[in-house]
């Protein structure tokens, strides 16, 4: 199952990616676990985005994690990024364009 991961996950599937990654964050291998998190966020997988901003968090790289909460907020609306994003922006005037912004497009498909 693993290298059929591999294959498809270096044929560019973020799902795979993603998949892969936990695979080697259950063996430890944080270094593979990390590329392949990355490789997958960069294709918008919403876990790994998600998983990626939160460990950026931890580290306190809130400059990185607020950029990628940002992200997840303008493509799905995620009400736990927008929590997230809030926490770590100081509710700075951009964030709040950001989320409000988002909160109005939602209102107005409904």
């Amino acid at each position: 199952m693993k290298e059929q991961l591999i294959k498809w996950a270096n044929s560019g599937d973020g799902d795979s990616m993603y998949k892969l990654a936990k695979i080697y964050q259950a063996e430890k291998d944080f270094s593979k676990y990390q590329h392949w998190l990355e490789k997958s966020a960069e294709t918008k997988n919403f876990f790994a985005m998600q998983e990626l901003a939160d460990n950026l968090r931890e580290k306190e790289n809130y400059s990185a994690a607020r950029e990628i909460y940002k992200e997840i907020v303008e493509i799905s609306g995620d009400w736990q990024a927008m929590e997230n994003l809030l926490d770590i922006s100081s509710n700075d005037s951009e964030t709040l364009k950001v989320i409000l912004s988002k909160i109005e497009r939602m209102y107005n498909e409904i």
